[in-house]
């Protein structure tokens, strides 16, 4: 694993030599696998990476349509990921956080991916959406690769 990861860092992919039976096992036409759904553990996307296959981790919400972020193979292993195209967002009430990473508050999102209310339910609508922009209920906080998630860390 480490010398495919080196290996890797030159621009060389030795996985499907080293690992054929793991690429067997995705088929010989995999090039990605996304996760998303809840924070995905960078150990195990950097034990991919080390197989020969990139992991994309996506962040988003049923009321999003699916991923409003996803990483690309360039910031692979970060745990962070990059806005879709058409997308804006911004933490809210950010706050201080203890180990050193950027201030953490709720994310808030808006593009015309996002939805436009819940079905008959304008005080639940009323509680995530304001002047257009989608309270997630989720924290997270940018830096400079993108944005991270701890999915679920403040939804009610």
């Amino acid at each position: 694993m480490a010398l495919n990861r080196g290996l890797r860092r030159l621009g060389i992919n030795a996985g499907k030599l080293f690992f054929g039976k793991i690429h067997a096992t995705f088929g010989k036409r995999m090039r990605y696998l996304v996760t998303g759904g809840s924070r995905f553990d960078p150990a195990i996307q950097r034990d991919f990476y080390a197989f020969g296959t990139d992991v994309l981790n996506a962040y988003g919400l049923t009321e999003t349509s699916g991923g409003a972020f996803l990483n690309t193979p360039a910031i692979l292993c970060s745990g962070r990921s990059s806005a879709v195209s058409g997308v804006e967002a911004r933490i809210v009430n950010p706050h201080t956080v203890e180990d050193g990473r950027p201030e953490a508050g709720e994310i808030a999102i808006r593009g015309a991916l996002v939805m436009k209310g819940y079905w008959n339910r304008p005080d639940a609508t009323a509680a995530v959406l304001r002047d257009g922009w989608l309270y997630t209920g989720d924290l997270g906080y940018f830096d400079t690769g993108g944005i991270s998630s701890s999915r679920g860390a403040a939804r009610k």
